[in-house]
């Protein structure tokens, strides 16, 4: 599951650059709007802005993977009122645990 963050990611990230060279093009030809241009370039920034968001969650995959358990779960069962979670994150700590409600 990490190579499917991962993936996500490069992806997202392509757009990105893509939508970044498309813009520097257009804003090469003498009839581009200087509107548009500003426009766009805050779009791009906003979604640099959501890509660097993602890409700093250290432990996105764990969440992903919680998610998916959870999922497949419900389509079992709908009797639970919850879940207790483990998420090891130093397997080799001393295995001392917080409990986060």
């Amino acid at each position: 599951m990490v190579q499917v963050k991962a993936d996500a990611l490069i992806a997202f990230g392509s757009v990105i650059e893509q939508l970044q060279k498309d813009l520097e093009r257009y804003a090469q030809f003498p009839q581009a709007k200087p509107a548009y241009i500003q426009k766009q370039n805050a779009v791009i920034t906003q979604l640099c802005n959501i890509f660097n968001y993602f890409n700093s969650f250290e432990y996105l995959i764990h969440w992903y993977n919680i998610e998916n358990a959870i999922q497949k779960i419900e389509q079992t069962s709908n009797h639970h009122s919850g879940y207790y979670i483990t998420l090891v994150t130093n397997p080799n700590g001393n295995n001392q645990f917080c409990q986060i409600k």
